[in-house]
């Protein structure tokens, strides 16, 4: 009962001290034209992170109108201890999503960059896990397609998409992955070819390990097992 007390405790102490730590939206404005005269337009709200060695930091959507269409929409990392704002490289731009895979108050952080242009789009998805302001990449994988060029019934269309699934697959209470990868090529004035490939990868020593693939294609499915090694 009491270690159920101090965890309770804990954890209101944790929110409250995380609830402070949150700067305000002209802070971070402040903290960012204290080394930079570009303008930045925030998109949203800031996403709470914990950083390699345990600092928190966070997360913000951007835009800098100032640039080229496919280089507005960016992601800056605030960090109140250096009281400083800095934009993050690639491959961290969109679409952000915060876990702690392995409950070890370390973010790793799902995000999406893409690019588009004379009718294709492409494109990558990352997990990553941030040492200061440096995003290092546990894992990645590609997607896009030329629809807007070929369209679907041309023989020279295709498309790639990525999906994934966080879930526990070797029962030891940690999110690993399951990635679905979709490619589709055309054939002309027909419906375009479907083939989708199923990787499972468990997450270990904040790396993912491939662990099971799965091929499917026209109806047909096959299984390969694999060792656990490194990707």
């Amino acid at each position: 009962m009491k270690e159920i007390i101090y965890l309770l405790i804990g954890l209101i102490s944790f929110s409250v001290y995380a609830e402070e730590d949150k700067p305000s939206m002209a802070t971070v404005q402040s903290w960012w034209h204290s080394k930079s005269n570009e303008k930045m337009t925030v998109d949203g709200d800031l996403f709470p992170i914990f950083l390699k060695k345990h600092e928190q930091a966070f997360l913000l959507n951007v835009w800098f109108f100032s640039r080229g269409r496919n280089f507005m929409k960016h992601i800056v990392m605030i960090r109140p201890q250096l009281r400083e704002v800095q934009e993050i490289v690639f491959p961290v731009c969109r679409d952000i999503v915060v876990h702690d895979f392995n409950h070890d108050d370390i973010s790793e952080v799902e995000s999406a960059c893409s690019a588009s242009g004379q009718g294709t789009t492409a494109g990558t998805k990352s997990i990553v896990q941030f040492d200061g302001w440096n995003p290092i990449v546990l894992h990645k994988a590609e997607f896009g397609d030329d629809e807007g060029f070929y369209g679907k019934q041309d023989y020279r269309y295709y498309s790639t998409s990525v999906v994934w699934q966080f879930v526990d697959i070797d029962g030891d209470k940690v999110d690993d992955l399951i990635e679905t990868i979709t490619n589709e090529q055309g054939r002309q004035r027909r419906k375009p070819i479907i083939t989708k490939s199923r990787y499972k990868f468990v997450f270990k020593n904040n790396q993912f390990i491939k662990y099971v693939t799965y091929l499917q294609s026209i109806g047909r499915t096959t299984k390969t097992k694999h060792h656990l090694s490194s990707k």
